[in-house]
């Protein structure tokens, strides 16, 4: 696909999860796609398939405001794409704090295969 519609394919899934509804988003995911957390963070680790990529969004709603997502750039090429996200990250205590994200999304056609996510300080997020 063309770079600008895998622009388009990364901010319709963010709308889509800013909205709640997370199988809009995920009928953009490839049903073979692969999501990759930080291994520090609560629900870190590598997740394969729909059915465990839905699992783990269930898992990240418990610590990331999905609907505060601020996203800001999204470059892209032809099957690539890196976002720059601000998320709000919610702690057991009921304190929030914002942190810079870069999820990187790799495609094959119009669906993404597989999804990245760089936070800025999981030190800090893992220990809240």
């Amino acid at each position: 696909m063309s770079a600008q519609s895998n622009i388009d394919t990364v901010r319709q899934t963010y709308a889509a999860m800013a909205a709640g509804n997370a199988a809009a988003a995920m009928a953009n995911f490839h049903e073979d796609m692969v999501l990759i957390e930080p291994e520090s963070l609560p629900y870190g680790g590598t997740y394969k398939g729909l059915s465990e990529i839905g699992g783990a969004i269930l898992a990240i709603t418990q610590y990331v405001d999905l609907a505060g997502l601020k996203i800001g750039r999204v470059l892209a090429d032809d099957d690539t794409a890196v976002a720059f996200v601000t998320a709000t990250w919610k702690n057991p205590d009921g304190t929030t704090h914002d942190m810079l994200m870069r999820e990187c999304y790799q495609f094959s056609g119009s669906k993404i295969t597989e999804m990245r996510i760089f936070y800025w300080d999981t030190a800090t997020l893992a220990s809240a």
